[in-house]
């Protein structure tokens, strides 16, 4: 399904910058919209779930085009999509530092994203793509990734959940499910940048299938089918109970994470002593309130925050299979406000130490 807001503010954007460049070397729409993937689900109360639009751009070193450049996205966004700011996002870095770039959305905005400005550096940045593929580390922070965008989503639901709302959290759930295809696609070495390619792929190869199969469960790939349906059809997401979806992201999380596709990090996890869940949890915080440097977040602190999230959320879902989803986060919520921020520090610190 094409998403008609994400492709007009796509054209809006290659209008904008054919205006006025902004000094920019390069940029690249990447995300769902680059890679033609974008949705838009309308429920029945009027309201849209919206593909967001990402672009990637390459700037010069000596460049003061940030803040102009800002105003000018902002505007657009406020303008296609109903007062949000923030819908259509600009990650601008210099050409040396895009070459090093080796995260999932990097890697396929680089290869398979729509060229707005720059074809020639981005042919150059495509060759270098291929041959370098991205770094599995960051396809293991896609799960933990959208653990914490469950927390969100969950944390921030009205109870009692109206039809319209159910099926945004249905859509948003299918989303990430299938985003677990594309961690385990990376770590077994795949490349394909896209939900549809990495279905087929899989589908297609019998020993991807099995191996699939054996590490995380039998019905995998079937609920990956599932997903890339609920994904863009409100009609599916709205009949599907939250509480089996949940369930299901959770589970698959969970064997994927305790799987050998996995690698070190699930290896790290099985070092956790008793201790150590206090421990990180008191480093994190100390991280906040003393302002360490950002080196001091690693691998240890990301396993926490994986078992954490899979602890709470699986317990949501366990909950939600019996007494629905509404009794099961309102039972939660504290638990759950105190995992967001947790998750939220985390993320925040991870970021910084990557970028240190």
């Amino acid at each position: 399904m094409t998403s008609p807001i994400a492709s007009r503010a796509v054209e809006r954007v290659a209008e904008l910058l054919e205006a006025d460049r902004h000094d920019l070397l390069a940029v690249i729409v990447g995300g769902s919209a680059g890679r033609g993937e974008a949705v838009d689900v309308e429920f029945g109360d009027g309201v849209f779930l919206r593909s967001d639009v990402d672009l990637l751009a390459v700037r010069p070193l000596l460049w003061t085009q940030r803040r102009k450049l800002d105003r000018a996205l902002e505007r657009l966004s406020r303008e296609l999509y109903d007062g949000d700011p923030s819908a259509i996002n600009s990650w601008v870095v210099t050409r040396g530092q895009v070459e090093k770039l080796r995260t999932v959305f990097a890697y396929e905005a680089k290869v398979a994203g729509r060229v707005l400005v720059g074809e020639p550096v981005v042919a150059r940045l495509r060759l270098g793509a291929r041959r370098r593929g991205p770094d599995v580390r960051h396809a293991r922070e896609i799960v933990l990734h959208r653990l914490a965008h469950t927390v969100d989503t969950l944390a921030a639901m009205e109870t009692p959940a109206s039809s319209a709302a159910r099926a945004r959290l249905g859509s948003r759930l299918a989303r990430h499910h299938l985003d677990l295809l594309t961690a385990a696609s990376y770590l077994l070495g795949r490349r394909e940048p896209s939900y549809r390619e990495r279905l087929a792929t899989f589908e297609s190869d019998a020993s991807l299938a099995t191996q699939l199969r054996n590490s995380i469960s039998r019905g995998f790939l079937e609920r990956q089918r599932r997903s890339l349906r609920l994904r863009s059809d409100p009609g599916l997401s709205a009949e599907t109970p939250c509480a089996a979806l949940l369930g299901d992201f959770v589970r698959d999380a969970a064997r994927l994470v305790g799987s050998p596709i996995f690698g070190a990090d699930a290896e790290l996890r099985l070092k956790l002593n008793s201790d150590g869940p206090r421990l990180v949890a008191y480093q994190l915080a100390g991280c906040l309130s003393a302002r360490r440097p950002p080196a001091r977040f690693g691998a240890r602190h990301k396993v926490w925050l994986l078992e954490r999230s899979l602890s709470v959320l699986g317990g949501i879902a366990r909950a939600a299979a019996t007494g629905g989803i509404d009794a099961a986060v309102e039972s939660r919520r504290e638990e759950l406000s105190a995992l967001r921020l947790e998750m939220s520090i985390g993320l925040r610190f991870l970021r910084k130490a990557r970028a240190a």
